[in-house]
């Protein structure tokens, strides 16, 4: 940032105007044009600017490209997932007094975002994320920081579930002004919900090149579950060849010691024993899943394995661990309304609603409640494979399911 505009954002911060800072300097006309670059600006002038401004400028200004150095830092190892680093460095970087200028602190309120987005607390990255809809915070946003922003709001959205509202916001990011194609992974995850299958795997290769030579070595492991689990959808798969890879990459993490990383490759992996409803075998590899991630009971893949074992259990035998299963539903329910998961919040009330009431419930709220949910949220091929099961049900209970007044929260 060049120093007249840091000079400008100092006096913002004490808010003062251009002509009370310049009274026995200069003329107002002469300061705005050192704060927007156009006049050279002299020690002399920076020491008399910061005497009125009661701070040391060139100190300050030194102290901001350093915190910047920092930002950028704190920002690949998030993307590159150096646990150890990212809590030192936020440290360090929160300890800055340079956080106080919300003019100038930007980049960091955005990458808290992200930092809670890892952490799976999707509301207080909601909340730093929605301090950009405040116009005196957007106007002072950096062209990178309109990037970044994208990004991560669109990585906010695909983590609640809204696969196509993730797709508009990363499609909207300009890579001449932002060079971190990591955001292509985050799109194919999105293509890869809304059924856009060719899509995904181009974002995915543009997304694995991208971490190859930048030596993320995590971002290459999170490409290749994702392609793992793509070949799980084609249609001539073979379960045999897919537990071998499976297994090879549980392997890797278990040596890495990634628990989070091993947990999803065990529920990736239970969802193709349910498609192959090999329900006893499902309900094995989600429970190692949830036990993987019994330190993080708040997080949105200890939600996605809940509903998997759940939804095994309940087609192995549906009277089966019934208390086990409503205590973990209800557990489930209330974390994901307090991060207002609506899509994930939909489908733990619609497995309670089989285990209290029965399946003629269970239907009806398919019908009413769960599957305009992923018509909205552009999840097609999910939508269908429903659709199927309520049109069996219909068929072979020769009834029409009701309608009756159903709204989630």
């Amino acid at each position: 940032m060049h120093i007249g505009t840091f000079i400008k954002y100092c006096r913002l911060f004490r808010g003062l105007t251009q002509k009370e800072v310049s009274n026995g300097i200069c003329t107002p006309a002469h300061m705005s044009r050192m704060e927007s670059g156009e006049n050279f600006i002299t020690k002399e002038m920076i020491l008399k600017v910061g005497i009125k401004l009661n701070m040391d400028i060139e100190r300050m200004h030194r102290s901001f490209k350093k915190w910047q150095m920092d930002l950028e830092l704190w920002h690949d190892f998030m993307c590159k997932d150096v646990t150890g680093e990212i809590e030192s460095l936020k440290e360090t970087i929160e300890n800055n007094q340079l956080l106080q200028i919300e003019t100038i602190n930007g980049t960091y309120k955005l990458l808290k975002a992200r930092y809670y987005i890892k952490k799976g607390n999707l509301w207080e990255a909601t909340s730093y994320l929605n301090q950009f809809m405040n116009i005196r915070n957007s106007f002072y946003m950096s062209s990178y920081d309109y990037q970044l922003y994208y990004h991560i709001k669109g990585m906010l959205e695909l983590s609640k579930g809204h696969s196509m509202k993730a797709i508009e916001l990363l499609e909207s990011i300009d890579e001449t002004k932002y060079t971190n194609k990591e955001f292509y992974l985050h799109l194919a995850y999105a293509y890869h919900e809304c059924s856009e299958t060719k899509k995904s795997i181009q974002c995915i290769e543009t997304a694995m090149n991208y971490f190859k030579v930048t030596y993320n070595f995590s971002g290459m492991m999170d490409g290749s579950i994702f392609l793992l689990k793509a070949e799980g959808r084609k249609g001539s798969r073979s379960l045999t060849v897919l537990e071998e890879k499976y297994e090879k990459l549980i392997h890797r993490c278990h040596h890495l010691h990634d628990d989070r990383r091993n947990a999803i490759l065990h529920i990736n992996l239970g969802n193709e024993y349910l498609i192959d409803q090999d329900y006893k075998r499902a309900i094995d590899t989600y429970s190692i899943a949830c036990q993987l991630l019994k330190e993080r009971p708040d997080s949105i893949d200890y939600l996605v394995s809940i509903i998997g074992l759940v939804r095994s259990s309940i087609l192995l035998n549906e009277n089966g661990d019934k208390t086990r299963n409503l205590d973990l539903l209800t557990k489930g329910i209330k974390f994901a309304e307090t991060i207002r998961d609506t899509y994930r919040y939909t489908l733990l009330n619609m497995l309670k609603k089989r285990l209290k009431d029965g399946e003629y419930a269970y239907m009806q709220y398919i019908e009413k409640i769960l599957i305009p949910l992923l018509i909205r949220e552009g999840r097609y091929s999910e939508c269908h494979k429903y659709m199927n099961e309520v049109s069996l049900y219909k068929k072979n209970n020769s009834c029409l399911i009701q309608h009756p007044d159903m709204a989630v929260y």
